[in-house]
């Protein structure tokens, strides 16, 4: 800053002098600051009795500082042997620990599934609890199989909804003929093979061979409940006319004065279903905003673990970043923006957590 200011501030047959005498200074400056610097050191250690052997140490090495893995159960079929060879190639490999997570089964193995949650399964997590426990790797575990929260526990309504509307425009005088109705249309989006959605039955969770399926979202045809009839009118006044629709969809209800429309709001299924679930953990996804469904679907892993010590992970969702990464007792993001990479590391930081989890690759396309 110094030499541009010279430069710009003088005629250019001075420049070459002054950019000379500027580099001059800095060298000077660079030089008192460098003395005043080692002089403050130098201090510093004769004050605070400063010795080798106080000098920075590593922390001690615990499992919660060693990198740990994410482990895939494709459709939970990995034998004792098989789980005792893979956490002893982990613990050679010097990992700390490992996520499990169970998805998707592979085609051809079938007879070999377990189903998530059931006694079988339990017991081959008991088994690798003790493992890990010999080998001093820790053991985190997705509560749920798939992605988002979901399972076939889920009862429909505590099911993830979504809103319909349709509109009426009435004119003074005039009543309402049609009933107020609103009939959900089918759909069916599988990953896997293509079912024949009237073969299925409501909820989904009592079908078989959803493995097949691998379905991401699916709705049945249905009439759905009027939420809410609000009328507005072209001079800006607003009723709310919900209290006037009869249970079969009739409107009981004359226009006033000037052209009004009608908006009537339906609540539906939205059908989403948890992804990539592992035999037993097909079903629906919760309804997020509504709190008896979080506390149903926990509730179902506090029966399944209860006498295990257990924490909790969790990935984040729109609202206060820090604090909703940090209310789970494991932070964990995923993406490809360095921005979003740090949301989990940082509520781990700020609040004090040992253990950050990050999906930071897993394969290059879809592979089902």
């Amino acid at each position: 800053m110094g030499i541009t200011g010279e430069i710009t501030g003088r005629k250019k047959k001075n420049c070459f002098t002054e950019v000379h005498r500027g580099a001059l200074r800095g060298t000077e400056v660079r030089t008192n600051f460098f003395l005043t610097l080692w002089f403050s050191v130098v201090l510093c250690a004769t004050r605070c009795n400063f010795s080798y052997s106080q000098e920075l140490k590593w922390p001690e090495v615990t499992r919660e500082t060693k990198p740990w893995t994410r482990m895939w159960w494709m459709g939970s079929i990995g034998t004792s042997a098989d789980i005792d060879y893979a956490l002893n190639k982990y613990s050679d490999a010097g990992l700390g620990g490992v996520e499990i997570t169970c998805i998707y089964g592979v085609k051809g193995q079938e007879d070999k599934f377990v189903n998530y949650l059931s006694p079988e399964w339990m017991n081959k997590f008991t088994h690798i609890l003790a493992e890990a426990n010999r080998l001093g790797i820790g053991v985190d575990l997705a509560n749920a199989s798939g992605w988002p929260f979901g399972g076939p526990w889920v009862e429909p309504q505590n099911a993830c909804r979504n809103i319909n509307y349709k509109t009426y425009n009435l004119r003074e005088g005039e009543r309402l003929v049609e009933e107020i109705r609103f009939i959900q249309q089918p759909l069916v989006r599988p990953v896997g093979q293509r079912p024949d959605i009237s073969t299925l039955v409501d909820p989904i969770a009592k079908n078989k061979n959803l493995q097949l399926y691998a379905l991401d979202q699916i709705r049945f045809e249905k009439p759905l409940k009027l939420h809410s009839l609000m009328a507005y009118s072209d001079e800006g006044k607003i009723l709310d006319l919900t209290g006037r629709v009869s249970p079969s969809g009739t409107l009981d209800w004359t226009a006033p004065a000037g052209d009004w429309t009608l908006y009537a709001l339906f609540e539906g299924w939205h059908g989403k279903m948890a992804e990539r679930a592992g035999p037993g953990g097909e079903g629906d996804v919760i309804d997020h905003f509504s709190a008896k469904a979080i506390d149903d679907f926990l509730a179902h892993f506090d029966e399944a673990f209860r006498g295990y010590d257990i924490s909790s992970l969790a990935h984040g969702s729109p609202g206060n970043i820090l604090d909703l990464y940090a209310a789970s007792d494991i932070p964990e993001t995923e993406g490809y923006e360095l921005t979003k990479l740090k949301f989990a590391s940082s509520a781990s930081d700020v609040t004090g957590k040992k253990l950050t989890s990050c999906e930071a690759a897993t394969w290059l396309g879809e592979h089902f």
